[in-house]
């Protein structure tokens, strides 16, 4: 139970930081929308797109540094956590240096040649360029000590960087209303001085609280750690590759065909949907250390058994977020932003939608990971991620509409939940009786009866901001109880039932 309420405070602490983090942020991108206007945020989130689609090195290590850690940690091995660390410190370093190459000579390139940028914009661009370059260097070499504050489940720290971080972006949002010249080259180079401040507080406190990162970080002594956590990588690279062209292939077929003012919409969407993802991203990064350290220690039945979990409250706890925003989207828009640009309801919903359904896969992606075995899975899954990209190209040059691709991304994803289920039962041995009969159709029936229901009881309600918040409301409630009581099994309730109980124990003595 130790275990189990260090994962549940962890969860309070993060999603506290959630909440806060979330209110501040979508203040600033209306800020920012506001002070950029919808052509130069279209081309921040553009330019953004393309450090995104060159970061797939990096993503495939995070994966990596994360699982070798935790794993580490768990056979209690202090020597191979030390190496293990000193190996990804020393790979991000080579990949920050790749990875910065490939925006400066590909990134000039693809603005020049393909992307629609009007040509008044274009040296703007290129600053823009420069400045998310070098950020995107300082994000990945700092990975290895955000692993580590990770692998230790040290989410208090965490979640003070991310504070700060949003707290400043609310400070930079203020600034760019109040300046009078470039806005946009002024925002870029607010925003990698920021990302250098966080890596250095991130670096500060891990030299200062964990010795496997003192002394000399690139000494490398187990050469054959380092080749398997290059093995991993590059199996992980596949998916997170795919993934991410996936994403952001799509935003720039949307760029050519339809112009800056939709990937501004697009930008939108996925502030909203990275916002919202706050509250599943939380269980996972609460619960991911502790399945991996599960493997790591030869206790199968508990990994399985958390990875299991993982699956069920990202889905039912982002629910709690997503439909209401789903269902009060138009209201909730007209009141964030001040002109909301054309096609931002339907991707956000859309975007959301996507999301929501990839929640279910999430634990056994883990529990794969954990295992070792993702050669396969990344191969299948990721080669069904490729085909989004024709088939994006193919409707768009057809004439149908830019919400056209999401509508088969959302196929494709619930494609892969399936799959993933597959390989987790192959691999790791999980039971696909139980998933989907104890996971998938009780988490989709208590979603989708909550929804009706909540529809029923706003019905005559006319007043629009009334009716979105009492929808809210009584969605939350419904759906809340109903996964406490049925969806929810005994171990999870029990669990749930015992740190609330050492909570008020505590409150008692003090």
């Amino acid at each position: 139970m130790k275990a189990a309420n260090r994962a549940i405070i962890n969860v309070g602490i993060l999603y506290g930081k959630a909440l806060l983090t979330a209110a501040l942020i979508l203040l600033s991108t209306r800020w920012v929308l506001e002070a950029l206007g919808e052509e130069d945020f279209g081309i921040y989130n553009l330019v953004g797109g393309i450090i995104a689609m060159f970061s797939f090195l990096n993503v495939a290590m995070v994966a990596a540094t994360q699982r070798f850690l935790s794993y580490s940690i768990g056979r209690k091995h202090e020597d191979e956590v030390r190496e293990t660390f000193r190996a990804s410190v020393l790979l991000h370093i080579i990949i920050g240096i790749i990875v910065f190459l490939l925006f400066e000579i590909f990134g000039k390139y693809l603005m020049h040649n393909h992307l629609s940028i009007p040509v008044h914009k274009i040296s703007d661009a290129v600053v823009v360029l420069h400045c998310l370059s070098v950020t995107a260097f300082f994000t990945i070499t700092t990975v290895p000590y955000q692993a580590i504050l990770n692998s230790h489940e040290n989410m208090l720290v965490v979640a003070i960087i991310n504070i700060f971080e949003s707290l400043v972006k609310l400070v930079i949002a203020i600034c760019l209303l109040r300046y009078g010249g470039n806005r946009l080259i002024l925002y870029s180079v607010l925003i990698m001085i920021l990302t250098f401040s966080s890596m250095i507080m991130t670096r500060w406190y891990c030299h200062a609280h964990y010795m496997e990162v003192k002394g000399n970080i690139i000494k490398i002594r187990n050469w054959a750690l380092l080749k398997n956590m290059f093995a991993f990588a590059g199996w992980n690279f596949i998916g997170s590759i795919s993934s991410l062209l996936r994403n952001q292939g799509v935003a720039m077929f949307m760029n050519s065909f339809f112009g800056l003012v939709v990937n501004a919409s697009y930008g939108i969407a996925t502030q909203v949907n990275g916002q919202a993802q706050f509250f599943s991203r939380t269980i996972i990064r609460a619960l991911q250390p502790q399945i991996t350290k599960s493997e790591g220690a030869n206790d199968r039945t508990r990994m399985i058994r958390l990875a299991m979990t993982t699956c069920k409250l990202p889905f039912l706890i982002l629910s709690l977020a997503v439909v209401p925003l789903i269902i009060e989207m138009d209201l909730i828009l007209d009141l964030w932003l001040k002109e909301v640009p054309d096609y931002t309801s339907t991707f956000c919903k859309l975007v959301l939608l996507i999301t929501l359904i990839g929640q279910l896969k999430m634990g056994l992606a883990i529990s794969i990971e954990s295992v070792g075995k993702i050669k396969w899975y990344q191969i299948v899954c990721g080669g069904l991620h490729f085909i989004v990209l024709p088939v994006t190209y193919c409707l768009y040059k057809l004439g149908y509409n830019p919400a056209s691709a999401f509508y088969f991304i959302l196929v494709e994803e619930s494609v892969v939940v399936l799959l993933t289920s597959f390989f987790s039962k192959n691999y790791a041995g999980t039971s696909l009786k139980k998933y989907y009969y104890k996971i998938v159709f009780p988490s989709i029936g208590i979603v989708l009866l909550g929804c009706i229901l909540s529809l029923f009881v706003v019905y005559w309600i006319d007043n629009k901001l009334i009716h979105g918040l009492l929808y809210a409301i009584t969605y939350i409630t419904m759906v809340s109880f109903g996964s406490y009581y049925l969806v929810l099994d005994a171990w999870e309730r029990q669990t749930i039932y015992s740190f609330m109980m050492t909570i008020k124990n505590k409150i008692k003595r003090a």
